[in-house]
């Protein structure tokens, strides 16, 4: 009685959603046998379903839409803070994957949706997709489930901004539904996801490209040649309103009186071009939107205003340059601070690895203490590539290896759609190449150094992340004058399993 009268729980929820889960590794027949074309297709039946069509999305929302390989969703974190905090009065952000809990993904004036609304819209979704199946279009997968639902909730909440980011690609990932949004953003390009996206940049840029719309501005980074000329090309091809290259914040005045600077809220060097996009895609939405109530971006001197300025100190976004201490109410020790980043593409590590470095360098500069690694990436990727900024490589062989770790655990991480009571099942093959390839490359292969390089030190894999951080937080309070700087990086899985531990909620 006490549970109808509380309706399904989220646990509920979670159950038919991992019924949608298919498997992690991507393929060219993501759902049930279909090709990506026609799952991305499939999407729009499905909205037909919702009763929020292509011109219901068009008429109800007002769309920010980003597309990137790198910092994409940082951009779209900076982009829903400075509309809410130019006045904005309901924002909605849609972003993938989550952390710790699903409800990250759908966000209402910046925070994930409460339990009690994710559960009842997700009933209502689901209902209403399951009764309208048919022999040819079915439940979608878990991924696309979510994106239906996100826009589901922004209609019916009737949010003045949705800022939307793609989860994958561009062209025909189910974000890309919405024909009118108001402007586009193209955040860093680099090279992720070629299985699917191509092998070279110019395709990877072309596929990323295919939210342009007729008629709508867009905004990038500044890219590779390469990629910029693909840009371009689409572009024209689409025949948007411009393409325009956006300008880092720092090339913007701030506000007379205005002492300290501007400090953002996502740390690392890297975020000033994602902030700068963010500006230029905010100030376009704010002349563009008609939405009322929302205050200028650029003050008529050229200047941020005080409401954009905030907005970006204000913005938090977990699990990018994120530093919390170790949870010392739960059994951590108070000489452990974390360092977790979701780096997984080779441009993303070296901005993790510059921004650790400075991190730390500041603070071993006053105290005696070490640097601890903890990492895990997904098999597509090369940990090769991912190693070589964490070891301080610039490539082509003629560097020495600089292993700045006095640790390193691989760590199999647990699917954030899952419990992590359950017992991991991996066989830890992954994680033992994981360490192989780190020992190589930290102890030196390249056969022309004289004298050899010193040993590595200590690495392991381990069977989980609780049991990397018993030994862990076992040294620490063994060598308790030393404090510990621990890199936990290379997946946002990893990234959301340590914060759960943890108890650090986003």
């Amino acid at each position: 009685a006490e549970r109808a009268r509380r309706g399904p729980s989220m646990e509920e929820v979670k159950a038919k959603l991992a019924t949608l889960i298919s498997e992690k590794k991507r393929s060219a027949t993501p759902d049930n046998g279909a090709s990506w074309e026609q799952a991305y297709l499939s999407t729009f039946d499905c909205l037909d379903r919702l009763g929020i069509g292509r011109q219901t999305l068009s008429e109800k929302l007002k769309v920010i839409h980003i597309a990137g390989t790198k910092g994409k969703g940082s951009t779209s974190a900076f982009c829903e803070s400075i509309l809410r905090h130019s006045g904005c009065k309901k924002t909605g952000l849609f972003t993938s994957p989550h952390l710790v809990n699903i409800n990250e993904r759908i966000r209402l004036n910046g925070a994930p949706i409460s339990d009690e609304k994710f559960c009842e819209y997700f009933w209502q979704v689901w209902r209403l997709l399951e009764d309208s199946c048919t022999e040819t279009q079915g439940m979608p997968t878990y991924f696309r489930f979510l994106t239906l639902m996100g826009f589901y909730v922004f209609v019916k909440e009737e949010v003045d901004a949705a800022v939307i980011e793609v989860g994958l690609g561009g062209r025909i990932d189910s974000t890309n539904v919405v024909d009118e949004p108001v402007v586009c953003g193209i955040a860093s390009l680099g090279f992720d996801h070629t299985e699917l996206l191509g092998d070279t940049l110019a395709k990877i840029a072309r596929e990323k490209a295919g939210i342009f719309k007729r008629g709508v501005p867009a905004f990038t980074l500044g890219q590779e040649p390469e990629a910029m000329a693909s840009l371009e090309q689409c572009a024209a091809e689409r025949a948007v309103e411009f393409l325009r290259p956006s300008r880092a914040v720092g090339e913007y005045g701030l506000q007379a009186g205005r002492g300290g600077g501007l400090a953002l809220g996502i740390p690392g060097d890297h975020q000033a071009a994602n902030a700068g996009l963010a500006v230029s895609l905010c100030r376009t939405f704010q002349e563009r939107a008609g939405v009322p109530g929302l205050a200028p971006i650029v003050e008529e001197d050229g200047a941020l205003s005080e409401a954009c300025a905030r907005g970006l100190e204000l913005c938090r976004w977990p699990g990018r340059g994120q530093i919390e201490r170790d949870n010392v109410e739960d059994g951590g020790a108070e000489n452990i601070t974390f360092y977790l980043d979701g780096a997984h593409t080779k441009e993303s590590m070296a901005c993790c690895a510059a921004w650790y470095q400075g991190a730390t360098g500041r603070a071993l500069g006053s105290s005696q203490g070490e640097r601890w690694l903890m990492f895990n990436c997904m098999r597509e990727r090369d940990p090769n590539v991912l190693f070589e900024p964490l070891l301080g490589g610039g490539g082509g062989g003629r560097r020495q290896p600089s292993n700045p770790f006095a640790r390193s655990f691989f760590v199999p991480f647990v699917s954030s759609t899952k419990s992590l009571d359950q017992n991991n099942q991996s066989d830890y093959k992954w994680e033992n190449s994981l360490k192989r390839i780190w020992d190589r490359l930290a102890g030196g292969s390249n056969p022309s150094s004289t004298p050899p390089p010193p040993s590595p030190p200590p690495s392991s894999s381990v069977c989980s992340v609780q049991a990397a951080l018993s030994t862990l937080r076992t040294y620490a309070r063994q060598n308790n004058t030393k404090q510990i700087h621990v890199l936990v990086t290379g997946s946002l899985y990893l990234v959301g399993d340590l914060l759960r531990i943890l108890k650090r909620i986003p």
